[in-house]
């Protein structure tokens, strides 16, 4: 009775391996997956190279003391990215979204700065903040499906092209709020101030 060694998900044995090694699978593209041996060099499944491809993992972490939580925040805000772990795989992104506790007895989730949640969430939940352009950063439940908090568009960061000429861009959560330099007014004086809506003398 022998070790049979398999390869999961993305990663295959490399070449030199599968000829080393009985496979118990077939070779393609010059790999395989399967092994009849535990390899006695300590080389495990690599990963399968190929076209750049980007993923997003979420990862739910459970914390009960707020010292945790803020060690977490820290560690996260102070990683120089990117992050390389192999040859093939960079971090590019780490984003803290959500903490939820009990108040009291019953959950609070808010959002990290800079997050929100979707109009449909806070729809659904009693919030306990404002909601502001369709969003709010808090509310009084634990989602049990769908996304977290979501990362803020900052319109404001091509203002010329939200706003138009001659206004000021301000980003709010949820939204925006564009306004005309002192001397200027909007073409419709009824209406916001928006690229459709410009500043003029």
């Amino acid at each position: 009775m022998g070790y049979q060694c398999k390869c999961k998900g993305l990663f295959v044995w490399p070449i030199d391996t599968c000829h080393s090694y009985e496979t118990c699978d077939n070779i393609t593209d010059g790999v395989c997956t399967c092994i009849n041996a535990l390899p006695n060099n300590g080389q495990f499944c690599q990963l399968k190279k190929g076209p750049t491809s980007n993923y997003m993992i979420d990862v739910d972490v459970r914390f009960f003391d707020s010292s945790l939580v803020n060690f977490l925040r820290n560690l996260i805000t102070n990683i120089n990215l990117p992050l390389t772990l192999s040859n093939n795989i960079n971090v590019t992104d780490i984003d803290m979204t959500t903490v939820c506790g009990l108040n009291g007895t019953e959950y609070e989730c808010k959002c990290e700065d800079h997050h929100v949640w979707s109009n449909n969430t806070c729809d659904v939940y009693q919030v306990c903040d404002g909601i502001v352009g369709g969003t709010c950063g808090c509310i009084q439940g634990l989602p049990s499906e769908g996304q977290l908090c979501q990362r803020d568009i900052n319109e404001c960061e091509d203002a010329q092209s939200v706003c138009g000429q001659n206004s000021d861009c301000i980003n709010t959560i949820g939204s925006h709020i564009c306004s005309c330099w002192s001397g200027f007014a909007p073409i419709y004086k009824d209406i916001p101030v928006s690229v459709n809506n410009s500043c003029v003398r």
